[in-house]
Formats: C-alpha cells, sequence, structure tokens
C-alpha cells in the first residue's frame, strides 16, 4: 500500500485498526493508549560465554536480554553501558535450568534456573527485582529460544519447590518416643506418617546406643580391646615400664641435698635416702686410694708417706736398771717420736714407777722400784 502524505495526513489522523502481523520501526506514542497489542521482546542466547562476553554493548544494543547455559563453572559478567544512553532500557539476564552452576552478573548471583533484571537509569545499571518465567515473552527467530522454552524451563524449578511445601507442615509436629526394642527406638509424630526409627550404633556407623553398649561402657569391659602400647610403657592389657627407659626425671625428686640413694635399714626393702656430706662426696668422687689419702691429708713425707711402709720404726728389748736408767740409742736426731715400752718378763721385783727421758738422738728408760727384767719398746717417728 502506497500512501501520498494528504492521504497518510488524514489516514494517521483517524482511529485506525490493523490486523494480521505489522512490523513498525521507531513508533514514538503520545498520550493515548494502545489495546489488543502484544509487544514482545527478543533474547540472545549465550553458553559457556568467557568473562562479559554475554553482556557486550552489541547484545545490550540488539536484545532485552540474554538466556546463558552453563556446563562449566560460572564467572563474572559485567553489563555493558548501551550505545543508547538515555533511561528506561531494562535488560533481563536469565541462568538456564539444564546450567551446572551459578553465574555472577554485576555482583548478583543468578542460579541454576533464575533470571535478573536491570534498569539502566541514564549512567548505570540498576537491579530490579527477579523476573518470573511469565515475565519474559519470546520471539521465535532461528536459533533464539521461544518464550514457552523459557518459562518451563522457570517453572520446573519452582515445581521442584512447591512438591516440597508438605514439609512446611514439620516446624509444629510434636515428637514422641514410640515403640522401644533392643537395638532401636522409633520416634514418632503427631502426624504420623513421617515417623522414624533409630538404628543402632555400629563400628561403622552412628547411631543408637544399645542396651548391651551401655552395659558395656559401664563395666569398662570394652577398654580391653585397647591398642598394644608402645615406648616406655608397653602391653595391651596389664601394661609395663619397658627396661631402661625410665629416666632421672620421671623418679621422684631427692627430698633435701647431701642426699644418696640407698638403705641403712637391714634387710631387704625400697631405697632409702642415707645423708652423705660434703666431705663424704669428696672422698666417694677419687679415683683411688691413694687420691682418697690425699683428701683425708693422710699422706706425709718421709719414710712413713705410705701406711704399708714399717721401715722409719725402731723395736728391740732391753732391761730395766732402776734409777740409773737405761739408754736407747736411736739417732734420729730430734725428739718428735713416740716410745711404746712392754715388760716381756718377769720383773723379778718391784717394776714401780715407770718414765722415760727422750733427747735427739737417744731415749732413757727409767723405773724407780729394783725390778731388772726385760723390756720391749718401739719407737714411732712423728714424721
Amino acid at each position: 500500500m502506497v500512501f501520498g502524505w494528504d492521504k497518510l495526513k488524514r489516514f494517521l489522523a483517524k482511529a485506525n485498526i490493523w490486523t494480521g502481523q505489522q512490523t513498525f520501526t521507531d513508533v514514538n506514542i503520545t498520550g493515548g493508549a494502545i489495546s489488543g497489542v502484544s509487544i514482545e521482546k527478543e533474547y540472545t542466547t549465550s553458553s559457556d560465554p568467557a568473562v562479559d562476553a554475554a553482556v557486550t554493548t552489541a547484545i545490550v544494543d540488539d536484545y532485552d536480554g540474554v538466556i546463558i547455559t552453563l556446563t562449566v563453572a560460572g564467572n563474572a559478567q559485567t553489563i555493558e553501558d548501551p550505545t543508547t544512553i538515555t533511561v528506561n532500557k531494562e535488560f533481563i539476564v536469565a541462568n538456564n535450568d539444564t546450567s551446572t552452576d551459578p553465574i555472577t552478573v554485576n555482583s548478583v548471583v543468578i542460579a541454576a534456573g533464575e533470571a535478573q533484571k536491570f534498569f539502566w537509569d541514564g549512567s548505570a545499571w540498576l537491579t530490579l527485582e527477579a523476573v518470573s518465567a511469565s515475565q519474559i515473552s519470546i520471539i521465535d527467530a532461528g536459533s533464539i529460544i521461544t518464550a514457552t522454552d523459557v518459562e518451563g524451563a522457570l517453572q520446573e524449578n519452582r515445581t521442584a519447590i512447591n512438591l516440597n511445601t508438605a514439609k512446611a507442615t514439620n516446624v509444629s509436629t510434636a515428637l514422641s518416643v514410640g515403640t522401644v526394642g533392643a537395638s532401636t527406638v522409633a520416634i514418632t509424630s503427631d502426624g504420623g506418617a513421617d515417623d522414624v526409627t533409630l538404628p543402632a550404633s555400629t563400628n561403622a556407623a552412628a547411631g543408637m546406643a544399645t542396651a548391651a553398649q551401655i552395659t558395656a561402657i559401664e563395666a569398662n569391659t570394652a577398654k580391653l580391646t585397647n591398642a598394644t602400647h608402645t615406648g616406655e610403657v608397653t602391653g595391651s592389657g596389664a601394661l609395663t615400664i619397658t627396661d631402661k627407659a625410665v629416666t632421672y626425671a620421671k623418679i621422684q625428686d631427692i627430698s633435701a641435698t647431701d642426699k644418696i640413694l640407698g638403705r641403712s635399714t637391714a634387710g631387704a626393702g625400697v631405697a632409702e635416702e642415707i645423708a652423705c656430706t660434703a666431705a663424704g662426696r669428696a672422698l666417694l668422687d677419687d679415683a683411688d686410694a691413694a687420691a682418697q689419702r690425699a683428701t683425708l691429708s693422710a699422706a706425709k713425707s718421709g719414710a712413713n708417706s705410705d701406711i704399708t711402709s714399717m721401715s722409719g720404726f725402731q723395736d728391740a728389748i732391753v732391761a730395766f736398771a732402776g734409777s740409773a736408767g737405761q739408754t736407747i740409742t736411736h739417732n734420729l736426731g730430734h725428739t718428735d717420736y713416740r716410745i711404746i715400752i712392754n715388760p716381756v718378763a718377769d720383773p723379778g721385783g718391784f717394776l714401780g714407777e715407770v718414765w722415760i727421758s727422750k733427747a735427739a738422738n737417744t731415749a732413757v728408760v727409767y723405773n724407780s722400784g729394783s725390778a731388772a727384767g726385760n723390756l720391749d719398746y718401739v719407737i714411732i717417728p712423728a714424721a
């Protein structure tokens, strides 16, 4: 149909009714209303898109939304600005119900089977409420899916949720103990349909402790199956301390300083603490007898430095001589010595008092009586 300008003005000035499918581009309507018209939106699809690839400026300009299908992990998509930045632009992103993962668009996580509407305010995309399948109307154009497909897919997700509505009644149900068996307990709800039975626990699965298991716990008999211990303590039943495994740090403390362990009480028994002073420790840690004599200051210079040597001693048998005295010559050259005398025969009379007069090389033995029997003497040098 071809209109001249005059006819077109008259045609547009009247109320017109179009039938069949009409295609118009850039129709501006001011005032009034349009009735009986279905304005359909166009959507494109994108499978496993790269970052931002599903919401480019070209897609935003040409379509009213995109349906994304994921078979791999989803990523983040940021909707690019439209070429025409005037307000009133809407864009819907749907995640196909067959997707395996959610996808994030403008920081909004869209799960599989869900969609999100975005609104362009002239400078940025705003997030609107989630949309339902009935809000999406799609023209079928070759590879573009139909509105029926989208609505059906989203409706499947809604139907799955609706199937769970019966469980809402469980919130207020009252539970009570039902039949109690030897190894199971029935938990009964006031509805009856949701009764459950707690199974007995086993080594492989959790559950209710049976009467036999409680008895074993109370008797502690199960502990006989303890694993075999190793290390300082060995055994699986009666435990044994390993030989040479107990360190000094693990025995009891000594009660005080200057103690050694032993036993001073007669007979066998437990170890006891025995006093041991610093002088005793000094003697105990000497390597040999010579070192011990040195600790005791028992070794002197001269002929008697070794107590096994008797070469410095002098002894002989002489006779008492009364007040005249019996002279014994020793030639020690000093008076630092001791004389031991012992009568060895019948004195033959009154011996009387006995005394000794010492000199550097001699000693005289006197007695006040008249006895003249023999005596045995020993001279011991003091140094």
